[in-house]
């Protein structure tokens, strides 16, 4: 699953996703690659200076191989009060 799910990492419906309870408590089926990555890496855009996650992609616990690339578009030199988005040509 990937996507714009407008959500945090740590909210209730992403664990729904990943585990089938909104606390997380599930055994979880999907790991969320954000995760994955070191800590100073773990964000898709910049709200006033914090570094955030809305941007998710969820991937069967299963899988094994996989190669990820966060792309910070936007995100460091964006105008305030814009919420970063791909230009389309």
């Amino acid at each position: 699953m990937v996507g714009d799910l407008n959500d945090y990492q740590f909210s209730p419906a992403l664990s729904v996703l990943k585990t089938g309870t909104s606390d997380g408590s599930g055994k979880a089926t999907l790991t969320d690659l954000i995760t994955t990555l070191p800590a100073n890496q773990q964000y898709t855009y910049d709200f006033d200076g914090v570094s955030e996650v809305l941007d998710h992609i969820l991937v069967s616990n299963g899988s094994k191989k996989y190669t990820l690339q966060v792309v910070h578009l936007n995100s460091e030199f964006r105008q305030p009060g814009q919420r970063p988005r791909p230009r389309r040509s």
